[in-house]
């Protein structure tokens, strides 16, 4: 008689068969590119595909035309111009559908009559994100997905206490690194010709909204970080240096000839200590080897690059090391002594330089600082973002292919209208790939295999869909006896989990599997709780990046008999979870999954 594995095996490889696609998931980005016309009479957006490498890119010019002082930023598949000075408003868009606005709503209160001059919207999530408003002393907090303009605005967060003696703190840019938002602040002395002041950056608690005291000490008393450079305007942060990089830029030569002032420079912030540090010094008035410091854009915790302002229109690209501040460059020929205007990295490692000289962009392979192609966007660029159509993500925290056990799964496309493009990739418990299956499910279609089939697997699974999917996988044993364990499709990672029944016994044994789908590594700690709500056991055990734990009950409970309880799982990084609960050693052949439900 065929064992359970070789009929599964046989009816889910016909599926594979008949419904493998060879492609893989590509989630498509696009750079989106506000331009202004050269004599700043008129604005209008570029929308420019990233790929392919090597060109050509495709691009839309000219789109939606408005005025010229234009920021722009980006979220998921959504673009959001700004209008800035006078204009006072910002305009959502769908990439799908660039010339036509989701919403457009005023970032003035109705009591305002005084520009607004928005200068960054900067997300905590698809309903939340935070509007800098650059001639005001509140920033606003918004929800992005509002249908009304009454139900835009959220709150406020009060920056008067960074106001210097023109009364305005001016807000210009910022990030948010593990649920704080870090603001910049210029403090631009309007009543001394724009001289600059003491730079600033505010750090709020995005959670609260409160203002975090961080005791690094200043001389005007206030709860944020004092800069050792003017004027900054960059912000990013790095993952893999867990450092925010700030491009500050001093003062630039004025229109009337007031000289330039190099007070500024490239700082590395501690997110967690707020420790500052100058890594690129601008110089002094002496000795400027770069110019001003005006942008700087992080391909990875070694390469960035910033434009060195030597005057108008006479901009070079510096490449530096964010780690050791090592400055080299000029980079390249092409790209000295024009107008650059803008910077950006894309999904590729490349870096978008704007140059309103050509009246286009430059994208630069950063491996070895060529130009990989320039693509004209008629007016001249001001501003870059992002865009990338989102892959809707889920995790099964175990996957077991052998002689005697498979990992099927069985997945439904949620959209009525759209084939899914879905990716099953594989890893290890120490985090190598291990399997790779691509997979078209047409709209309103489903699927079903065996990942590995025929194949020796031990690991976790995790699921991509350019749709959102409906599903589950079986864990399946063949001979002697089949049996079948269900588990859950897991769309999101938490760091506290509950796994709300447990038990080890001389009949009963309990695994709890983890995956860790992050590149860092996880520490996680299993508390066994009993019926009485008592913490009997503790144990804290590694779960590299990208790799995953199965973890017997008995190990964290060192072999002691305990019929029924819960176990609490906390992580250090969102972790998906799942148990199973069987008494095979007893001669029985109960087999069950258990989800882990996320614990408050």
């Amino acid at each position: 008689m065929r064992n359970k594995i070789e009929i599964l095996s046989f009816l889910l490889g016909l599926v594979m068969a008949f419904g493998l696609w060879a492609g893989p998931v590509n989630a498509e980005q696009s750079a989106v590119v506000v331009t202004a016309a050269a004599d700043y009479s008129s604005g209008a957006t570029s929308v420019i595909d990233v790929n392919p490498i090597g060109g050509p890119r495709a691009v839309q010019n000219d789109l939606m035309p408005t005025i010229s002082d234009l920021g722009v930023a980006a979220h998921g598949r959504f673009f959001y111009r700004i209008e800035r000075y006078m204009g006072d408003n910002i305009t959502k868009f769908d990439i799908s559908d660039p010339s036509t606005p989701v919403w457009q709503y005023s970032t003035l209160d109705d009591d305002e009559t005084v520009t607004s001059d928005p200068h960054a919207m900067i997300f905590a999530s698809d309903h939340k994100a935070y509007i800098l408003r650059y001639e005001k002393t509140a920033a606003w907090m918004v929800d992005p997905t509002a249908t009304s303009h009454e139900n835009f605005k959220t709150g406020e967060l009060d920056l008067s206490a960074y106001a210097d003696s023109d009364g305005i703190p001016e807000m210009t840019n910022g990030v948010i690194v593990d649920g704080k938002l870090f603001i910049l602040i210029q403090r631009m002395d309007r009543n001394n010709n724009w001289v600059p002041g003491s730079g600033y950056v505010a750090v709020f608690d995005i959670s609260t909204d409160q203002e975090i005291v961080t005791e690094t000490g200043n001389p005007d008393g206030l709860k944020g970080i004092l800069l050792p450079a003017k004027n900054p305007e960059d912000i990013q942060y790095v993952p893999q240096a867990k450092k925010i990089y700030i491009s500050c830029k001093g003062s630039l030569e004025g229109w009337t000839g007031t000289p330039a002032e190099y007070s500024g420079g490239i700082l590395s912030l501690d997110p967690y200590t707020y420790e500052v540090s100058m890594i690129v010094d601008d110089g002094d008035e002496t000795n400027h080897p770069y110019g001003n410091i005006y942008k700087m854009v992080i391909v990875s915790k070694n390469k960035g690059y910033f434009n060195g302002f030597i005057g108008w229109e006479d901009n070079y690209l510096f490449s530096f090391n964010p780690l050791t501040g090592v400055v080299e460059g000029p980079v390249s020929d092409t790209l000295n002594g024009i107008n650059i205007t803008t910077m950006g990295v894309d999904e590729n490692g490349y870096v978008w330089i704007g140059d309103a000289t050509a009246g286009g962009m430059q994208v630069v392979n950063s491996a070895d600082d060529t130009v990989d192609e320039f693509v004209g966007t008629n007016l001249n660029p001001h501003a870059i973002a992002f865009t990338k159509d989102e892959l809707h993500t889920y995790y099964l925290p175990y996957l077991i292919s052998s002689n005697e056990y498979a990992t099927g799964l069985a997945l439904r496309n949620m959209s009525t209208t759209t084939d899914a493009i879905v990716t099953v990739t594989g890893y290890s418990p120490t985090g190598e790939t291990i399997y790779a299956f691509p997979q078209k499910i047409s709209a309103r279609g489903q699927v079903n295999f065996i990942a590995g089939r025929d194949t020796n697997l031990l690991g976790w699974l995790k699921i991509e869909s350019t749709q959102p999917l409906g599903g589950l996988s079986f864990v399946a044993h063949g001979s002697p006896v089949p049996y079948m364990a269900d588990m859950s499709l897991i769309g999101d990672l938490y760091t506290s989990l509950l796994i709300p029944h447990v038990a080890q016994t001389s009949d009963w044994d309990t695994r709890v599997m983890i995956c860790n789908p992050n590149v860092n590594a996880a520490t996680v700690t299993l508390r066994f709780v009993n019926q009485n709500g008592e913490v009997l056991f503790t144990k804290e055990y590694q779960v590299t990046a990208n790799g995953s734990s199965d973890i017997k009950l008995d190990d964290l409970a060192e072999q002691n008999d305990l019929k029924s309880g819960s176990v609490e799982i906390i992580s250090t990084e969102g972790v998906a979870a799942f148990a199973l609960y069987e008494n095979l050693k007893a001669g029985e052949y109960y087999f069950s999954g258990i989800s882990s439900i996320e614990m408050e």
